[in-house]
């Protein structure tokens, strides 16, 4: 007589399917915890570069530097301001551990009224009398860059980047020593100056196409 054998309960193998998509969503759960945590230090604080490049959450909107350049136009009729610049956002940030919000150029104290900045946080060049803006333009690429501001007194006034004109208004010069730039550095801190990686120019001149 033949004994039958007994079929043994066999332990199906584990599904590999399952496992390779287990495997997939963790390795996106742990991608989009980096990236939300990329642009943030360690102490909770948004890094201030990503990547060589500004981070706009971590700028000080209640910050400025100046860049180091002392000088003033000849005159208040009219002038001419160039300024040959490169600016490492790297250096900036070493230096003051910190993005400011602007980078000024200078303030005039022949025209009380008229300063020239970089707004980090907008991209844009802005100054002058009235008040004039760019659109976005780089200057914290790490290359050298060419910027230009003239005015004439019943003309005009305008702005320049890499040769190309960027914004252009009439200009009327208001204010005075007290009242003027003051009221945009309302509320702002400066942290500092800044080196020029350039050259830079005041002159008695009104170059309103180039």
């Amino acid at each position: 007589m033949m004994r039958k054998k007994k079929k043994g309960i066999q332990l199906g193998r584990p599904n590999e399917k399952k496992i390779i998509v287990i495997l997939l969503l963790l390795g996106l759960v742990v991608a989009v915890s980096l990236l939300k945590n990329k642009a943030m230090g360690a102490d909770g604080a948004p890094e201030p570069l990503i990547q060589g490049e500004v981070n706009k959450k971590a700028i000080d909107q209640n910050a400025n530097v100046y860049l180091n350049i002392d000088g003033d136009f000849p005159g208040s009729e009219q002038g001419l301001f160039i300024l040959k610049v490169r600016i490492d956002p790297i250096k900036l940030v070493e230096q003051f551990h910190k993005v400011p919000k602007y980078i000024v150029f200078f303030e005039s104290k022949i025209i009380p009224s008229v300063l020239l900045r970089y707004n980090l946080l907008d991209g844009v060049l802005e100054g002058g009398s009235p008040f004039i803006r760019s659109g976005q333009v780089n200057l914290l690429d790490g290359s050298q860059h060419e910027v230009k501001y003239t005015f004439r007194a019943g003309r005009g006034q305008a702005i320049f980047f890499d040769g190309k004109k960027v914004a252009q208004d009439l200009f009327l010069p208001g204010g005075s020593l007290i009242t003027g730039t003051a009221v945009m550095n309302f509320g702002l801190t400066s942290l500092g100056e800044f080196p020029v990686e350039g050259g830079f120019s005041f002159l008695d001149d009104y170059s309103p196409n180039k």
